[in-house]
């Protein structure tokens, strides 16, 4: 048996096999010629000066996107995605251990829905889907979040349809499912990939689970303490990777952006961490999960400024001791091999942030199940930030 990564419809192996990575982007002209048509339709409509991340622009783009004959190349293309993806895993249900579904982006505003072929695989070991969607003209108008109401009954109907598929393809492989990664457009509290939300209420029971990789999807603490709670879908979990996810704020009492979340707090009552560092450590520390990898992520002092949380900010943060036991990693992981600490310019005294550490969930990952790295860019929330502020929206 072997592993087999397939970028090309046609490219159907005739071996067994025991990996499989479906990376098969969608048509490179796509982009072109959606933009085109959009353009032509502002001229058509006379929007030509007029700003573009505005609603009538937005309808705009939506009218482009479903024009008839844009709307049936891509019907075709996606038809015969599915057609052989169908029909490689019905050929190797009783070989396959590992699937990855990286879902192309360039032209396409919904998610490629191959989950439910997974269904008759008989001993799936490893999952992981990734749609590392990104903004640009005019998609980024079709997605922009002050615009969901317009993609109501069409776009965001995709995105609950496969999130349903995603939670029963994970309840119907619960019981030989040991690692899983899920990697999807960030959606906290940005619509309108809510309907993509990580919900821990939603998550199948997988006993087997042993690691969980949420990278970009990682949801807040008290979804967290849901998922890993006495009572949560993963009694057994042993590696948590919450790499480039929600941004967990020092203590309750500050928001994001360093103000108070409420002016009547009471200093004098004792302090429960719901939300924070500390909550999160609070809740590792009741659990037998043996590392946490948290890559990229800021923080903010109260004053307001951020920065990049290292190895001992975040330990720090879980208010955990060398003693603990825990494994921590800061490391992004564009690459899944050094332990050793890098050196060069680009490391500046962070080597945390670039070498991995020994027993860290991104290590555990057998050679053969390793996630594609690379597909979602290195940027803290500051530049998402200042991209959503530029127009150019980071999903």
């Amino acid at each position: 048996m072997s592993a087999h990564i397939l970028e090309n419809p046609k490219d159907i192996p005739s071996i067994p096999l025991a990996s499989l990575v479906f990376k098969i982007p969608f048509p490179e002209d796509a982009p072109d010629r959606l933009l085109k048509r959009y353009l032509s339709l502002r001229t058509e409509r006379s929007l030509e000066e007029e700003s573009h991340y505005d609603e009538p622009s937005a309808r705009l783009a939506l009218e482009a996107y479903n024009d008839e004959t844009i709307a049936a190349d891509r019907t075709a293309w996606i038809e015969r995605a599915r057609s052989s993806f169908a029909d490689l895993v019905a050929a190797n249900k009783h070989t396959l251990r590992h699937v990855e579904l990286i879902l192309p982006t360039g032209g396409i505003a919904t998610p490629l829905n191959l989950l439910p072929f997974l269904k008759d695989i008989e001993n799936l070991e490893s999952l992981s889907v990734q749609w590392p969607m990104r903004g640009y003209l005019p998609m980024s108008l079709i997605l922009f979040p002050n615009f969901p109401h317009i993609i109501q009954d069409s776009i965001i109907s995709s995105f609950e349809e496969f999130h349903t598929s995603l939670m029963q393809a994970l309840a119907a492989h619960a019981p030989t499912l040991k690692r899983l990664r899920i990697s999807l457009p960030e959606s906290f509290p940005r619509k309108p990939f809510s309907a993509l939300s990580f919900n821990a209420a939603s998550f199948p029971s997988l006993p087997a689970l042993e690691l969980l990789d949420l990278t970009h999807w990682s949801p807040p603490v008290p979804e967290l303490k849901t998922l890993l709670g006495p009572d949560g879908a993963v009694p057994h979990l042993q590696h948590l990777i919450i790499d480039h996810g929600h941004e967990i704020p020092l203590t309750d009492e500050e928001e994001d952006d360093g103000s108070w979340v409420d002016e009547t707090y009471d200093f004098n009552a004792p302090v429960v961490e719901t939300r924070s560092w500390p909550a999160l450590g609070a809740i590792l520390a009741s659990t037998q999960i043996r590392s946490l990898s948290a890559a990229l992520h800021d923080t903010r002092w109260s004053s307001g400024f951020a920065y990049l949380m290292n190895r001992d900010a975040v330990r720090k943060g879980l208010g955990l001791t060398e003693e603990s036991g825990l494994v921590v990693c800061t490391a992004w992981p564009t690459e899944y091999q050094s332990v050793e600490p890098r050196s060069g310019p680009e490391v500046d005294g962070d080597a945390d942030l670039y070498s991995h550490v020994p027993g860290c969930g991104h290590l555990v990952y057998p050679v053969g199940q390793r996630p594609t790295a690379g597909l979602w860019p290195a940027h803290t929330s500051e530049t998402r930030a200042v991209q959503m502020m530029a127009g150019r929206p980071w999903y």
